[in-house]
């Protein structure tokens, strides 16, 4: 009897090539409390027992929609720049103003999110730290690096290009001083933080070195 039910239930359609729909709500739920974790307690310390908790599911509800700790770093990865993204994008396209001062309103928000340490910006520098020993993070953030640069071309230099500001260097490079700057700002601030007044200053600093990379027509 046994074996003939064996036989019988080989003999059942098989489900290969049918990918079970997986509830994409769910998996963005796991990501975004994936990045509160890890921005509160750190990358080393963001344990799957700790992230399931908080989660409210399992460690084997979160192997059922990430197939590995990569793949979940990966998806916290493109939260976290998309998020960031979006936010630079609206300072940017938000207001109907001259295009240098859409400049200083970017950077502004640039400078915000890094100098509050938002919770994406805090996963980025984790991921970072995390790629110093981890070479698929590595290759991970480049191309997110690269995906930056190019949305900072595409929306702003290429909006002040086609109103005849251009830039006084290669305007690849332009994207990657600007990012590297802040980036570089935000470390000595993390351990060294300005007052309120000179954060003001620090910013209108930023503001004159980022604009003096451009000349205006006539």
């Amino acid at each position: 009897m046994a074996s003939r039910a064996i036989k019988k239930r080989a003999r059942r359609p098989s489900r290969v090539g049918i990918p079970y729909k997986k509830s994409e709500e769910t998996r963005a739920h796991l990501v975004a409390t994936a990045v509160d974790v890890i921005a509160r307690r750190g990358l080393a310390a963001a344990s799957f027992t700790e992230l399931a908790e908080a989660a409210g599911t399992s460690k084997g509800g979160i192997a059922y929609y990430c197939e590995s700790k990569d793949d979940l770093l990966a998806s916290v990865l493109d939260r976290a720049c998309e998020v960031l993204e979006v936010r630079v994008r609206e300072a940017f396209l938000g207001a109907d103003l001259a295009p240098l001062e859409r400049v200083r309103r970017a950077l502004a928000e640039m400078w915000r999110i890094r100098r509050d340490g938002v919770p994406e910006m805090r996963v980025l520098t984790e991921l970072h730290l995390h790629a110093r020993q981890d070479a698929t993070m590595r290759r991970a953030l480049g191309d997110a690096l690269v995906r930056a640069r190019q949305q900072m071309i595409e929306v702003g230099l290429m909006s002040l290009l086609s109103l005849g500001i251009r830039p006084t260097v290669d305007a690849s490079l332009v994207p990657r001083l600007i990012i590297g700057m802040l980036d570089g700002l935000a470390l000595q601030n993390e351990v060294d933080p300005l007052g309120d007044d000179d954060q003001a200053g620090l910013l209108r600093a930023i503001e004159l070195c980022v604009v003096g990379l451009f000349e205006t027509p006539g």
